[in-house]
């Protein structure tokens, strides 16, 4: 089992209520259970407030995959409303404000 998923099967009943609202705000759709894409942008959530996404070089956002336990590539084909893409980005930061990951962290 990996560090995300051991993570997501370890959340209690109510942050994973809180989870669902969360996610049914966003885009006013009852969701009943969390995706797989949604566990991955709240285990994004918990690394970013686990202080293990920082900002390189580069300018962009990443996380060490072994610490993390899970590639950047995960990353790659999550929806957000940017039309610009950014080589070697992951689209982390673009995923943060999308999702709204700081209220993500407060829930976790």
């Amino acid at each position: 089992m990996s560090k995300k998923e051991e993570f997501i099967r370890n959340l209690s009943y109510e942050k994973k209520k809180a989870l669902l609202a969360h996610f049914t705000s966003l885009n006013k759709v009852e969701h009943k259970r969390l995706s797989n894409e949604e566990c991955s942008i709240i285990y994004l959530a918990w690394l970013w407030k686990n202080g293990l996404v920082t900002k390189r070089e580069n300018g962009f956002y990443a996380f060490d995959e072994d610490e993390a336990g899970v590639p950047l590539s995960d990353y790659e084909d999550i929806p957000f409303d940017e039309c610009i893409f950014y080589p070697w980005s992951y689209n982390l930061e673009s995923i943060h404000t999308q999702y709204n990951l700081s209220r993500l962290m407060r829930i976790l």
